[in-house]
C-alpha cells in the first residue's frame, strides 16, 4: 500500500467504526444527556445526595461528628462490589481525616484508629461479635444508618 492511500484507507476504517458504534453511542450521549438534566447546576453536596443517598447521608454525619484530624474506621455490611466503591468515596468525602473501610468485625479492623463508625446499609452483623469490638468505647453518635463510636 502507497503512502498516499494511508489517509483514504485510515477514513474508511474510521467511519466503519462509527456506523458499527453509532447505537452505543448514541445510548451513551442519551444517558449522559439525562445525568446533566438531573444534575446540572447543582453544588457537589446535592449531586452526592442524588447519586448515592444511603452513603452520602453516611458520609455527611461521620464528617460531622468526627474531628477533621481524626482516624476513622467505617466498618460497612455491604456486597463486595459496593465496598471497593465505598473504598473510594468515604476517604475522598472524609478528608482530610484517615479513612479505612472493613467489612469484617474483628480485631484488625478497627486497631489504630479513634473512632469507628458502623454503617449499616444491608446485610446484618454478628451483634455479638460488633458488641465485643466495640467494648469500652462510647458512643458520639447513633443515626438511622450509621452509629459512631470513640
Amino acid at each position: 500500500m502507497t503512502s498516499s492511500r494511508m489517509p483514504v484507507v485510515l477514513l474508511a476504517l474510521l467511519l466503519a467504526w462509527m456506523v458499527l458504534a453509532w447505537p452505543n453511542l448514541e445510548e451513551q450521549w442519551g444517558t449522559t444527556r439525562q445525568a446533566w438534566a438531573a444534575l446540572g447546576g447543582k453544588k457537589w453536596e446535592e449531586r452526592g445526595a442524588v447519586e448515592w443517598p444511603a452513603g452520602f447521608r453516611a458520609v455527611r454525619e461521620i464528617g460531622e461528628h468526627t474531628p477533621a484530624d481524626a482516624c476513622v474506621v467505617v466498618m460497612a455490611r455491604t456486597s463486595p462490589q459496593k465496598l471497593e466503591y465505598y473504598r473510594a468515596r468515604f476517604p475522598y468525602y472524609l478528608y482530610p481525616r484517615r479513612v479505612r473501610l472493613s467489612d469484617q468485625v474483628d480485631a484488625a479492623a478497627v486497631e489504630g484508629c479513634g473512632y469507628v463508625a458502623v454503617f449499616r446499609e444491608q446485610g446484618r452483623w454478628d451483634e455479638e461479635k460488633l458488641k465485643v469490638r466495640l467494648a469500652g468505647r462510647s458512643r458520639v453518635f447513633a443515626g438511622e444508618r450509621v452509629e459512631i463510636y470513640r
